[in-house]
């Protein structure tokens, strides 16, 4: 069975195989992007002093978050490098999207006193390069304001038939106004290409993601009708100028490769228990699909592919290599998908643990006084106790972007501790080396992990529990991140008493 799976495979690669010409994005010999911005009526203390922005890479599969300190008179300075035309979200306060080119040198200007998100849109001034592609992007943006509490009601208290309606009349409006943008002769043609990508991706991207959204409103299932799905395929034909939008390799990717799997379930059952025999049906699937859309395969296995290395895993890689090699050859998804598997392996096989990492065990013989035991170690300091798993992408990012800069503030008056839960136990530690997280770290086995969930109340991940001094839990669940400034403000208070 296996090996005509590879043969049907083989077949669709000669229709699938990659002209690099299409992957291989140009470089430019000044490929910085230097944004310079201005905040008018900036007061500190009631705006954040750090702003952030956001640079997804489509082809290494990473979506970083940067940030950049604005000064007390409201001034800030972005540069950063890119090898083709992209989309970045910025947020210094208030948020926007801009589109950038690689050597692009301009300015941002608003007004810290418009209180009104789509007035602000309108208001802020872009000048220099690429100036008036990205002052038609922001008053696109004002018009499409997305209306979270209204879509958030008509999915949890709405039957999947009228939510459907409500969400048609939205994507039918959404239509109209970018094909208004696209036929207009004064558009940008950036800012067409992304258009084109987003009416592609933003109405299906809504139909994917009910299903999850539902759950996590209501805690229940969906009954959903047996055509559902049906609007999803056919893709429209992707072109590189598209890969402009963002969106379409990350967001709706992410939701396509969801939908693909749930799909492969269905149609081969038996492979569903084995990782190794489920992912060669689940990436056939992809390429039968997409037969006429190589593009979009090459975006959504690419994707996918990155997902799983993300989070340690080999499997998928390995499974499915000679359909990875014959896809992309060497093209610079196919070369960072190597270099990416190397490094995941190299860290897999030999991790090498930042200096002032302690890797204990309880020496409890009950999970039940494990949390005891760490009170007790801690002789009366404050504790920040940080809930992981090696699969939590929420998690990690709080390792690489937040986590250091709380510990550098609360190292000599916080006992910063690291429970692993739900994982694998060969990925503890890759992990902790990956993102040198210091501290005290445990490994918790399943059984061991439950008397602690209790405890803590802890329903997800990540959770941080916050413990002062005489012992007592404050408080515990994820809004109290490293990144968050009400955690600062906690820490602050319970050091000080």
């Amino acid at each position: 069975m296996k090996n005509s799976i590879w043969m049907l495979l083989a077949l669709i690669f000669i229709g699938c195989t990659t002209d690099t010409s299409t992957t291989e994005a140009a470089k430019e010999t000044n490929n910085t992007v230097i944004i310079k911005g201005k905040i008018d009526n900036y007061s500190p203390e009631k705006w954040t002093k750090e702003g952030v922005y956001v640079l997804p890479n489509y082809i290494t599969g990473k979506r970083p978050e940067y940030n950049f300190p604005i000064d007390s008179l409201g001034n800030y300075t972005l540069e950063f490098t890119v090898d083709y035309p992209t989309d970045i979200f910025l947020y210094n306060g208030k948020s926007m999207s801009l589109i950038v080119h690689p050597g692009d040198r301009f300015t941002t200007q608003f007004d810290a006193s418009i209180p009104d998100e789509k007035d602000h849109l309108t208001a802020t001034k872009i000048e220099g390069t690429h100036a008036q592609v990205n002052q038609q992007f922001l008053e696109y943006q004002s018009q499409v304001l997305p209306e979270y509490q209204i879509f958030q009601k008509n999915i949890s208290e709405k039957s999947t038939e009228t939510f459907r309606a409500y969400l048609d009349s939205i994507n039918t409006a959404k239509d109209h106004l970018i094909d208004t943008y696209i036929v207009d002769s004064e558009t940008k043609p950036a800012l067409k290409n992304w258009l084109k990508a987003e009416k592609i991706v933003s109405s299906k991207s809504r139909i994917l993601s009910y299903e999850g959204l539902y759950r996590m409103y209501t805690q229940k299932n969906p009954v959903l009708p047996s055509n559902y799905y049906d609007v999803i395929e056919p893709i429209n034909t992707i072109t590189e100028e598209m890969l402009i939008n963002t969106h379409l390799s990350y967001d709706f990717g992410r939701d396509y490769t969801s939908f693909i799997r749930q799909e492969t379930n269905k149609k081969y059952p038996d492979a569903s228990n084995s990782w190794k025999d489920f992912y060669p049906y689940f990436t056939k699937e992809i390429l039968n699909r997409n037969r006429n859309n190589r593009l979009f395969a090459q975006l959504m296995i690419n994707n996918w592919t990155h997902t799983t290395l993300e989070q340690q895993q080999l499997e998928y890689y390995e499974s499915i290599q000679p359909i990875l090699d014959s896809l992309y050859g060497e093209s610079i998804m196919g070369i960072a998908l190597k270099s990416r598997y190397t490094n995941v392996k190299n860290m897999l096989d030999n991790p090498v643990l930042p200096e002032d990492t302690e890797l204990l065990t309880f020496q409890s013989e009950s999970p039940e006084a494990y949390l005891d035991e760490i009170i007790a170690n801690a002789q009366g300091k404050v504790i920040y106790i940080d809930n992981w798993a090696t699969w939590c992408g929420p998690c990690k990012h709080e390792f690489k972007n937040s986590t250091p800069q709380l510990k550098e503030k609360f190292q000599k008056d916080v006992e910063f501790i690291y429970l692993c839960h739900q994982s694998e136990e060969k990925l503890w530690k890759p992990s902790i080396a990956e993102y040198k997280v210091t501290g005290k770290h445990y490994f918790l086995s399943q059984e061991e992990s439950k008397p602690i969930f209790k405890q803590i109340n802890l329903q997800g991940f990540p959770t941080y529990t916050i413990i002062n001094k005489k012992g007592e839990i404050v408080t515990s669940g994820f809004e109290y991140r490293p990144s968050e400034a009400i955690t600062s403000e906690i820490l602050t208070g319970l050091i000080a008493e």
